[in-house]
């Protein structure tokens, strides 16, 4: 089995295998840490350095989650002509996501929100 941090024959972590590090107490030792910082912020730890951090894990976590969306058919692209272009979620993803990945990247992480709305987006099942 790889380590944290490892990519096995070019291929990176799925979704679910981020939410079980996160649940085993990696996110800041091995996730966080791995992320590029500028130089002043290298310098930060502790409680400075999660909240300059925090953001952008939200981000890259926030964005595997909407191509898990795309892919199971639950998200439809938004073309915005007028303005920034965007996705459509399912009505309880617009309610609930922000909500579940804060939780899943909190000091104390917890996935269970997040998990439980993935189960509503398995392949097949494409809410009205």
């Amino acid at each position: 089995m790889p380590t944290a941090g490892e990519v096995v024959d070019g291929f990176f972590p799925t979704l679910e295998e981020i939410l079980d590090a996160f649940d085993r107490g990696l996110l800041w030792m091995e996730v966080a840490d791995r992320m590029p910082k500028p130089h002043q912020a290298a310098r930060l730890f502790g409680s400075p350095a999660r909240n300059f951090i925090q953001p952008r894990i939200f981000d890259g976590l926030a964005g595997m989650v909407h191509l898990r969306l795309v892919e199971s058919g639950h998200a439809k692209p938004d073309i915005a002509w007028s303005g920034r272009p965007g996705l459509i979620l399912p009505e309880l993803w617009e309610k609930g996501m922000d909500d579940a990945i804060d939780a899943a990247v909190a000091d104390t992480p917890d996935t269970a929100p997040l998990r439980a709305l993935l189960a509503t987006s398995t392949p097949g099942r494409v809410p009205a």
